[in-house]
């Protein structure tokens, strides 16, 4: 998998090519936030990620 990432503003952001030979990128923003209590410690409690594919579909994960 070849990725390349960047971040500004309190955005990341990184772009790659998966196993099947096909583009995607993602954005992260606001950041990601954990929760450390037992039971959450790995899953995110705040934040969105946005996953877009080379046909410009994307999916917000929130």
């Amino acid at each position: 998998m070849k990725s390349h990432s960047s971040a500004q503003a309190g955005l990341s952001s990184t772009t790659g090519t998966n196993r099947q030979g096909k583009a995607y990128s993602v954005v992260i923003g606001p950041p990601l936030l954990k929760k450390f209590a037992v039971g959450c410690a790995r899953h995110s409690t705040a934040g969105t990620v946005t996953v877009t594919n080379a046909q410009e579909k994307s999916m917000l994960f929130n």
